[in-house]
């Protein structure tokens, strides 16, 4: 019960950016994979969303939900408003609630959308209450028929596993140091790693860095050069060729493409 409880108090809605956006026919971006979810609450205008080869026209009074970790493109014509959220519900085991849910998801709700956007800007507890009430709900909403498994009840061994690699994530870092840094064996950290969190760890490891890539390539901090010697790769051609692979797109690319504000 205890450690269920720490999952409990853990599991929280990080959001990362949230605004009201007035957008034109400049808003677009082919082949987008985003590691936070971006929910769009359309208040006027059309927008595309295209995914898995679908698309789907994204209309006032209606919130799309783009989950984690799913490629999409999107584009308007004209203008196109909405209120947005960037956000992540991250597990105990370092990954994302919604990268489980795969697919783009739309709920109907014109009168939630129009209250929220009346609360974007105001400065009262109440309507960030609201706000942050919504979000809760929405995002139960898009996991209720899904069987995702917090996995809180880690080993010693993998739990400092994890916190040792969130505290030293780099190319570089292989399970053998690891496995030293937390005096268990390499071939017992391999197993037991993959059996508590359902990846292997060197995956693991990929998936977070390529995270970490994607938050300094987006938020524009350093060159695509000072973010390879950051994460430890041996040179930024072989971290853009990286990027591309997980992106769709080089870094450089991205960053003119990814705008955090919208």
């Amino acid at each position: 019960m205890e450690r269920k409880l720490s999952v409990f108090s853990r599991l929280n809605i990080e959001v990362i950016d949230f605004k009201y956006a007035r957008l034109n026919d400049w808003w677009n971006a082919e082949n987008i994979c985003s590691p936070f979810t971006r929910i769009y609450m359309v208040t006027a205008g059309t927008g595309y969303l295209r995914c898995r080869d679908v698309e789907i026209t994204m209309v006032p009074g209606h919130i799309y939900v783009i989950p984690a970790g799913l490629r999409f493109s999107y584009a308007c014509e004209n203008g196109f408003c909405k209120v947005y959220f960037h956000l992540s519900v991250p597990l105990p085991n370092g990954y994302d609630l919604f990268e489980s849910i795969g697919d783009c998801l739309c709920f109907p709700e014109e009168e939630t959308v129009k209250r929220v956007a009346s609360c974007v800007y105001s400065d009262s507890v109440r309507d960030m209450l609201y706000i942050k009430s919504v979000l809760n709900t929405l995002v139960y909403r898009c996991v209720e028929n899904t069987d995702v498994q917090a996995r809180g009840a880690f080993s010693d061994c993998v739990a400092k596993a994890l916190e040792y690699i969130d505290g030293n994530l780099s190319a570089a870092l292989a399970a053998e140091e690891i496995a030293e840094a937390v005096v268990v064996s390499v071939d017992r950290l391999r197993k037991t790693f993959r059996a508590e969190t359902g990846v292997p760890i060197g995956q693991h490891i990929r998936d977070r860095l390529m995270n970490r890539a994607e938050l300094e390539v987006r938020r524009g901090e350093f060159s695509v050069k000072e973010i390879s010697d950051r994460l430890g790769f041996c040179d930024q051609f072989y971290f853009s060729r990286c990027f591309s692979e997980k992106y769709g797109m080089p870094p450089t690319k991205y960053r003119k493409k990814v705008n955090p504000r919208q």
